[in-house]
């Protein structure tokens, strides 16, 4: 799974890498920091920053982006290489903003209010069922 972020400097945003391989940990991945990819504030810099790691010759099947700016930008790389969502690639985003509603596939965000996390229920589903592409419940 990649990571695509903003900017590495915020706490909010390390704190979010650190969630994230936490989760991905607890679901027996191994991070790898070359799978963190600095993305910006737009959807065209998430698209480049997608890009590149959808054309690396193992590309992730999974790309966790740290706002939902880059998460659209990274379905947008996406579609245009070909690929299909959720099948061979899911997406996700972080804030939760309006523009989650207009994007098919619908995006799977995160509201930056909530407390508790669900970044190891994403991965768990990513892992076992990107066609369906749903939250799992219960433990991977």
């Amino acid at each position: 799974m990649a990571i695509l972020v903003e900017d590495t400097r915020t706490m909010s945003n390390r704190e979010r890498i650190r969630g994230c391989h936490q989760a991905m940990l607890a679901a027996g991945i191994q991070p790898d920091d070359q799978l963190v990819k600095l993305g910006g504030f737009t959807v065209d810099e998430g698209k480049a920053a997608a890009g590149k790691l959808l054309d690396m010759k193992a590309p992730p099947s999974a790309i966790f982006a740290c706002n939902d700016l880059l998460a659209i930008g990274a379905i947008q790389a996406a579609r245009e290489r070909g690929m299909l969502l959720p099948q061979q690639l899911s997406v996700a985003g972080f804030d939760n903003t309006i523009l989650v509603t207009i994007i098919a596939p619908s995006l799977t965000t995160k509201g930056s209010r909530s407390r508790r996390s669900g970044g190891r229920r994403w991965i768990c589903s990513s892992r076992r069922s990107r066609a369906r592409n749903r939250r799992s419940s219960g433990p991977c």
